[in-house]
């Protein structure tokens, strides 16, 4: 068996088997990426276990799609526009690839960061030790911008963590610094009242389950556990790991395989500052990008905004009056006002509002999110068609929801899309998810998500 980048088993073989499958009949064809890459099954792989973000990206699918010859070579330029916390960017740099990603929300770009571009690992660990000393002492600092902030959070935790953030605050550099904040941001869920269980923060309460029920006596001993929590203690047990995944990360990469470009918006690829290759235009140029892999938000898709507020709060990134603006722009969000959608938004994709039609009847505000939903991947396929160098490949992962009741046909509506852009589909399969951490039910009229579409276009 072949390798490839990094100590990476080739996937030539097997991508052009499926290629020339799926050309012979154009039939979706099944596919367990975990059973293809069971040396992928365990996530403590380099740094991706980092920091936890809702609905991750199966880390096989990145690595099936860059670990061959036929999408992209070593020294190409791949980008994910919506990168979430970075699975796709730290494949490609593991492939020998360089990496540009982009999402709208900045937690996801600061974990992106710093997950992909370790920091050298002597001034890591000298940091480190320099920050244990600094934190004896608790700081008097102002209350940092999280909404309710009493509310999630007992008294000395807010104290604890208050230390750590000054301390974290008074690093001038800035690559270690992210990586400190980065760290305490992974803390904030743990040590917060905010049911673990669940993606988007619910207060857990005393009592909260009847006597009797699985979670009870679990829940109360964790609200229990709170009250004298080691807070510095989980801090730096997290700052030990995730120090030891960055130094195997350090050892791995070339210095100049660390740069990765960062864009806000899928939509308008505007690199940051402080997160471009150097020399790169501040706006991607037209085709300039030889390969885009990517798995946006889902139709009424999991709250990111939400899920990661307290971390938003906490470091300083968005304030609380920001939180439902920095939600306003995500993709797949399901909060719109009323005058919004008492007009039906048009998709232009005949199928859809077929199904748009039936949904509007008994529910206009999904019949809304559903149809927006289309009309911003169409901006952002817009986009990617712009960037994407002529024959370049655009695989797609992307999954159906249920609206009222009915399937809503997401695979087959954005393969419209993607087409009405000049990509021609090349390949479709089709995975059963077996993660709970994907297995979400999004809202009360949809159903769980239980399978990913994945789709292989090129550009014309």
């Amino acid at each position: 068996m072949s390798v490839n980048g990094v100590g990476q088993i080739r996937t030539d073989s097997q991508l052009e088997d499926l290629l020339r499958q799926f050309n012979a009949n154009r039939r979706t064809i099944p596919i367990s990426f975990r059973d293809r890459l069971r040396f992928l099954n365990n996530p403590d792989r380099y740094s991706h276990l980092i920091h936890p973000y809702p609905a991750k990206l199966l880390v096989h699918i990145p690595y099936f799609f860059l670990s061959n010859s036929i999408l992209s070579k070593p020294g190409d330029t791949v980008l994910d526009p919506f990168c979430g916390s970075g699975t796709v960017l730290l494949e490609t740099l593991l492939a020998r690839r360089r990496a540009i990603g982009a999402d709208i929300n900045p937690l996801a770009r600061l974990i992106s960061k710093v997950k992909t571009c370790p920091p050298d690992p002597g001034k890591l660990a000298r940091s480190v030790t320099r920050l244990r000393n600094a934190v004896k002492t608790v700081r008097e600092t102002d209350l940092p911008d999280v909404v309710n902030l009493e509310y999630w959070f007992y008294p000395h935790v807010i104290k604890k963590l208050l230390g750590i953030l000054a301390s974290i605050n008074e690093i001038a550099d800035y690559e270690i610094r992210s990586f400190f904040l980065v760290c305490l941001s992974g803390c904030v869920r743990r040590v917060s009242l905010a049911d673990p269980r669940l993606a988007v923060p619910v207060r857990l309460k005393v009592g909260q389950y009847p006597k009797g029920h699985w979670l009870s006596e679990k829940t109360d001993q964790h609200l229990r556990k709170l009250k004298r929590i080691d807070v510095n203690g989980i801090f730096f047990s997290t700052v030990e790991e995730n120090s030891r995944r960055l130094m195997i990360l350090s050892k791995t990469l070339r210095a100049e395989e660390r740069e990765v470009g960062l864009a806000i918006d899928s939509r308008d690829l505007r690199i940051t500052s402080n997160g471009s290759f150097k020399g790169l235009p501040h706006t991607l140029p037209s085709n300039s990008v030889d390969c885009v892999i990517t798995s946006p938000p889902y139709v009424g898709s999991q709250k990111y905004t939400r899920a990661t507020s307290l971390s938003l709060g906490w470091l300083g990134l968005c304030p609380s009056s920001d939180l439902r603006k920095l939600e306003g722009l995500s993709l797949g969000r399901e909060h719109y006002a009323k005058a919004s959608y008492e007009n039906r938004l048009e998709t232009g994709i005949k199928a859809a509002e077929l199904a748009l039609d039936r949904v509007n009847k008994i529910n206009p505000l999904r019949a809304h999110i559903a149809a927006s939903y289309l009309v911003e991947i169409r901006d952002a396929f817009r986009e990617i068609s712009r960037v994407l160098r002529r024959h370049g490949y655009f695989t797609l992962v992307t999954a159906n929801n249920q609206l009222c009741g009915m399937e809503f046909k997401v695979h087959e509506y954005v393969q419209i899309l993607a087409e009405e852009m000049g990509f021609t589909l090349k390949l479709r399969l089709v995975d059963e998810i077996r993660s709970r951490g994907l297995m979400t039910k999004r809202n009360k009229t949809a159903s769980l998500i239980t399978r990913e579409w994945i789709l292989l276009f090129q550009k014309d």
